[in-house]
């Protein structure tokens, strides 16, 4: 194995604990937080997830930032190697200052910084579909939170027992923690192989 292939499998490994130490920690805090879950719990709820999030639906977000940024002829694995590397070193200062931010994001700065360095064209169409997508969930997450407060709150007043709440509880918090790295919190782990 070449040198710079060790480097690219370092450097997914660097991106992984990155995502672990702050992503993770967005997605089962509430829940290691109120006692729901332990940390070990979590820690494994979320490798479980992650993984499958990865598998299933990982290759979406890897066509997006491997190919649709900076088109494949330009994006080199020396280039990849300098925007995961730089994504990592910022993911890393953010976390040490206790800072929730997107892996995702950083990555996506991190190509197009090395596109603009090398003078490779910038797809700024997919980049705005891209940011626009930022914009947009935390607004139809709001939507969206306000219609499950409504239901919740109809389901809720039927409920009796406060064991059976505090259940309830458990599970939606698990269940809440689970789907985000199902869905997106790792496909950022098998972007060095489509990049």
């Amino acid at each position: 194995m070449e040198g710079l292939e060790v480097a690219i499998i370092a450097v997914a490994f660097y991106i992984a604990w990155n995502i672990g130490s702050n992503d993770s920690a967005n997605a089962m805090g509430t829940a290691v937080g109120s006692g729901i879950l332990s940390f070990h719990q979590a820690t494994l709820t979320i490798a479980i997830f992650v993984l499958l999030g990865a598998y299933l639906r990982g290759y979406r977000v890897m066509k997006t930032v491997g190919k649709g940024i900076v088109p494949p002829g330009y994006l080199t694995l020396e280039m990849a190697l300098i925007a995961l590397l730089s994504a990592g070193i910022w993911v890393t200062i953010a976390t040490i200052k206790g800072l929730p931010v997107s892996t995702t994001q950083s990555i996506v700065g991190g190509v197009i910084g090395v596109g603009l360095a090398t003078h490779a064209p910038v797809n700024w169409f997919t980049l705005l579909k891209i940011a626009s997508a930022w914009v947009i969930s935390p607004v139809l997450s709001g939507i969206l939170a306000i219609v499950l407060y409504r239901f919740y709150s109809l389901v809720i007043s039927h409920i009796k027992t406060i064991s059976t709440i505090e259940a309830l509880y458990k599970v939606l918090a698990i269940f809440g923690g689970s789907i985000w790295p199902s869905t997106s919190g790792l496909t950022k782990l098998r972007t060095p192989r489509g990049l």
